[in-house]
């Protein structure tokens, strides 16, 4: 009898078991297939954001939009540039230690304006403003070096999302000039019929801007991270400056041409000196703005290096500006000479406006990431 009741109990447990592997698995399975399920939608949704076998059309704003979330360099530095500027640590320490330490000279200097845009956005102006102090004296080593990190942080941030900005105003542009150029081959083309010469050599021509446009459309595809089957932007116009009609763009104005590059290096000298200085970090004595940094302690760079980088900073932007200026006076001339009838040499000229609109853009965008009022 006793026996018998093991058995029972035997029995029970095995089918209560039974039951629970069958429950078990049924919820693994479920599970299993839930996962499977999201997965595909998630596939499915990836492969018809890619667009593989229709053209996608874009306007300025579909564009920054599609940038924000596909462009992975432009998303980080975001990420990076927001928490930066969180509501602690260093946005509060910073907007305690300026109102703290402002000295009179200081705040004779910068107007009350620009003092509090300083202190309400510390992240964005304080590398910016810094080099408009005199003396900025006593900062309290509570800004630890990791905030100072944070600093050099959202200004490289900020870099690099006006970097990827550019790339998007030189797509827009690029593809404008590809499109222009497109169209006045198949013009010439319906006009050179029975001319052998000439169709030949609008063949050539054509050729080389279907080549130019598929490397352009490959630069688009790798900024957005999507292999599209084609893509076509509307709406230029967002476009910024070319630069045409000024001839004095005012390179003394530093504020305009050198405030980005002045913030970053100014953040990352700062940073170093904190580092190098604990536990007390000095006042700067004397921030200059003639030559842009040239030292805060002996142990930076030496005066003469400094100066030897800027000379050359500033031979590199007239440069590129004088190269820029040629190229634009090249264009005009050739489109001068162009007209009717249609020859060889006419066809070879437009082609080279063509290149030299490519080589313009280019250029042009050098002096887009420089210029502030761009950004304004």
């Amino acid at each position: 009898m006793k026996y018998g009741i093991s058995s029972i109990h035997y029995i029970l447990w095995a089918c209560v078991v039974g039951l629970l592997s069958q429950c078990a698995h049924k919820e693994v399975k479920h599970q299993l297939d839930k996962i499977f399920q999201t997965r595909g939608q998630n596939y499915a949704r990836e492969l018809k954001a890619q667009s593989p076998f229709e053209k996608v059309t874009l306007s300025w704003t579909d564009a920054t939009k599609l940038m924000l979330e596909r462009n992975p360099e432009y998303r980080k530095a975001l990420t990076t540039q927001s928490e930066a500027s969180a509501n602690n640590g260093l946005v509060k320490n910073v907007t305690h230690e300026l109102k703290r330490s402002l000295s009179n000279t200081a705040t004779q200097t910068l107007n009350p304006k620009e003092i509090a845009k300083a202190i309400n956005n510390p992240v964005g102006e304080l590398p910016k403003r810094l080099k408009s102090l005199t003396d900025l004296k006593n900062v309290s080593h509570s800004l630890e070096q990791k905030e100072w990190s944070r600093i050099v942080q959202a200004v490289a941030a900020e870099k690099t999302m006006r970097t990827q900005m550019v790339k998007l105003h030189v797509f827009f542009r690029q593809e404008q000039v590809i499109k222009e150029q497109e169209s006045l081959l198949k013009k010439y083309q319906e006009l050179v019929v029975g001319r052998p010469k000439l169709e030949n050599l609008l063949i050539k021509k054509r050729i080389a801007c279907q080549a130019n446009r598929r490397d352009w459309l490959n630069s688009v595809r790798q900024f957005f991270n999507a292999e599209y089957y084609d893509v076509d932007f509307k709406d230029t116009n967002n476009s910024l400056t070319l630069y045409r009609e000024v001839n004095d763009p005012q390179f003394h104005q530093w504020q305009r041409w050198r405030a980005l590059r002045h913030s970053q290096e100014l953040a990352t000298q700062l940073s170093k000196q904190h580092k190098e200085n604990k536990p007390v970090v000095p006042g700067m004595n004397s921030i200059k703005t003639s030559l842009g940094i040239q030292e805060f302690q002996s142990n930076i760079a030496a005066t003469g290096e400094k100066q030897s980088g800027m000379r050359n900073e500033v031979r590199m932007m007239l440069k590129k500006w004088r190269e820029l200026k040629n190229t634009q006076t090249k264009i005009a001339m050739l489109k001068s000479k162009q007209g009717d009838p249609i020859t060889p040499q006419m066809i070879e000229n437009q082609f080279k406006i063509y290149q030299l609109l490519e080589l313009e853009i280019k250029l042009v965008s050098y002096f887009w990431m420089l210029d502030e009022e761009c950004w304004s």
